[in-house]
């Protein structure tokens, strides 16, 4: 899946969550992390390993 560069967040996240409700955008999501561990998360994608989106959660 390719986006265009978004020149405007009030037109690109409509279009995302479009394709997400319509089943054509799956994201990859390869691990997900706390917000107190964020280094542990950098660390980890710095390596070169991940295989998808890193995920920071900061309700958590």
């Amino acid at each position: 899946m390719i986006f265009p560069i978004p020149f405007s967040t009030q037109k690109t996240i409509p279009y995302i969550t479009n394709l997400l409700q319509q089943g054509k955008f799956d994201p990859v999501i390869d691990r997900a992390y706390t917000l107190d561990v964020i280094a542990q998360a950098y660390t980890y994608v710095m390596t070169g390993q991940k295989t998808g989106n890193v995920i920071i959660n900061l309700g958590e």
